[in-house]
């Protein structure tokens, strides 16, 4: 699937918004309500961090994702 992301790596909030497509998998379960009882991360906040890695940035000190929109 793939998605337009706006994210903020700049703890501060200075910095302008980075915006990013990416792809994630179509097969993978983004959302599950029985999540939040076992801890699990939002998933889809997980999948996008994965692909922006894979992208090459660097977001392990901070990362704000802002807005996730669906591409064509």
């Amino acid at each position: 699937m793939k998605l337009l992301v706006a994210f903020n790596t700049d703890p501060t909030g200075m910095s302008f918004d980075i915006r990013e497509t990416i792809n994630i998998p179509k097969d993978i379960c983004l959302y599950d309500f029985h999540d939040h009882r076992l801890n699990v991360p939002n998933r889809l906040h997980t999948e996008v961090k994965k692909a922006l890695i894979y992208k090459g940035h660097y977001i392990d000190s901070y990362f704000n994702l802002l807005k996730i929109y669906t591409v064509d």
